[in-house]
Parts: structure tokens; C-alpha cells; sequence
């Protein structure tokens, strides 16, 4: 699961290429811009890497950062994501707010976290869509079919 999740994270990175900086910071009254689509996704990795009190400076450090720098820290997050991921312990506690959490085991805990960052993802393929571009295909049967 985790491999899929990065592999079709790639393939938006690289559908973001294309995109001109207009429509990458584009935004409307109902729909966020992609950059801020992809600050989201990069912070929802963080919330798994890094500790919830640094986690606002982060969100504001991504906000100052170029377009391409934005995307190496994708780049980056995605690595370290797996790899906190792999060395979780059987047993996990999820942040459900800053007084509660719920334990479960390591499983449960990585496809539960994989799954909100492909609505992520798929709100970030959505808006590629909506700004005029093809977007990238992340189908489970493609990741398959090339690996």
C-alpha cells in the first residue's frame, strides 16, 4: 500500500510540470489553488514525520518556499514517510485532537493514513482537471501493471 501511495504521489509530481505558476496559484471562491492543495498533502506526511508542536512553523515554512522547492519537500516528506511508516511499532496512536487519540495496530494505522492522503490527492487531481490539464492517472491496475 505504501509503495502504491508514493508511486502515484510521483505521478502528480510530475503531472505538475506542466502546469504554468498561473494556474499552479490559481484560485476561485470554491476551490483552493494546486499549490495549496499540495502544502496540504505535503503536511498531512508531516503530521506523521515531524512532532504537532512544529507543525505550524512547517506549514509556514512551506507558504515561503519556490515552486520547485516546494516539490523536493514533497520529494523528501514522501522518503521519510515511508520510512517512519515501516518502523512504526505494532501498536500506534492516531492524533484525533490534542486531548484524544485512538490506538491501533501498525496495519490498520499506515492504511488508514494512506487512505485520507489519497483524498489528498484525488482533491489535487481533481483541480489539475478543473484548471484544463489532463492530470496524471493513479490507478491501482496501472501501479500493477508497472511494477
Amino acid at each position: 500500500m505504501i509503495d502504491y501511495h508514493l508511486w502515484a504521489d510521483e505521478k502528480v509530481i510530475s503531472s505538475l510540470t506542466e502546469i504554468s505558476e498561473k494556474d499552479f496559484t490559481k484560485t476561485s471562491d470554491d476551490v483552493r489553488s494546486i499549490r495549496d492543495l499540495v502544502e496540504h498533502h505535503i503536511t498531512g506526511y508531516d503530521y506523521l514525520i515531524i512532532s504537532s508542536d512544529k507543525l505550524e512553523n512547517r506549514i509556514q515554512s512551506l507558504t515561503e518556499l519556490s515552486r520547485r522547492d516546494l516539490l523536493d519537500n514533497w520529494e523528501n516528506s514522501r522518503n521519510e514517510f515511508k520510512k517512519k511508516a515501516l518502523g512504526l511499532d505494532d501498536m500506534v496512536d492516531l492524533p484525533i485532537s490534542k486531548d484524544k487519540s485512538l490506538t491501533m495496530d501498525k496495519d490498520n494505522y499506515v492504511l488508514l493514513y494512506t487512505d485520507h492522503l489519497t483524498y489528498h490527492r484525488a482533491q489535487l487531481t481533481q483541480t489539475i482537471k478543473m484548471r484544463g490539464y489532463k492530470g496524471p492517472n493513479t490507478d491501482y491496475y496501472s501501479f500493477v501493471a508497472e511494477n
